[in-house]
């Protein structure tokens, strides 16, 4: 199934944003791109709790827009989902679950967790009323902090134990889910400085919001990554 073209979000005139820099064991790369298009090891994705993406193209707080894991379900298939469904029901929050990325993906894995949303952006009054009555319970900002820091550490993780030489990365948690792009870029940045492992010697992390990419570039920038002006050695692809 095809999936929809989604336009940078970038004046005309200014090319996709793509910056790289060099970590204390790995090259990271930032790259204004749609990740249905990379070529590489490993991709990963979030999901909902019960593995079915999040498809939310038309949600009344999110018009107009539809998340990497939308794009990934558009561009697979109905295939990806029964995938998913073969291994497990529903996913919890923090952890990882690996699939078959199917030939459609130019990658040999494709790793799904699941994420909550961030807790200060649900604002039930702001909601129409049959969703406000959903959030009864809302989780706590340091609980959902400690579980979106435990998803990019299984996603290191379980890319290392495949023995990728490279790792893709979309900004979780940025879109629907909320998240301010500067928290999810310092909870996903210091998840890297601390993984010690020299596996996954390139991570790549990619977004189509050229606003949202900044964040995490000027993140990169404060937490000392040094900025690398020689051409990548890793090639992935941006179209």
């Amino acid at each position: 199934m095809a999936v929809r073209s989604r336009a940078l979000k970038c004046s005309p005139s200014l090319p996709p944003l793509r910056r790289q820099f060099q970590g204390p064991s790995r090259s990271i790369s930032f790259v204004q791109g749609d990740v249905v298009h990379w070529a590489g090891d490993v991709l990963a994705t979030s999901t909902s709790k019960n593995l079915e993406g999040v498809k939310r193209a038309h949600w009344w707080g999110f018009a107009g827009r539809y998340s990497a894991d939308a794009a990934l379900h558009l561009h697979v298939g109905g295939s990806l989902q029964q995938e998913c469904r073969k291994h497990m029901s529903e996913l919890n929050f923090g952890d990882v679950l690996r699939t078959n990325p199917g030939p459609q993906l130019k990658v040999k894995h494709l790793l799904h967790t699941a994420i909550p949303s961030y807790p200060a952006s649900l604002d039930p009054a702001s909601m129409p009323l049959h969703l406000a009555s959903t959030l009864a319970h809302i989780m706590s900002v340091d609980k959902a902090t400690s579980l979106l820091r435990n998803s990019f550490k299984q996603l290191l993780e379980t890319a290392a134990n495949l023995h990728a030489q490279s790792l893709c990365c979309p900004c979780l948690g940025c879109g629907i889910r909320g998240w301010p792009a500067h928290t999810v870029a310092q909870i996903g940045l210091e998840a890297l400085a601390e993984f010690q492992s020299e596996a996954v010697p390139h991570v790549e992390f990619r977004c189509i919001d050229r606003h949202v990419l900044g964040a995490w570039i000027d993140q990169a920038v404060a937490l000392g990554f040094k900025e690398n002006s020689e051409p990548e050695t890793f090639c992935s692809h941006l179209a």
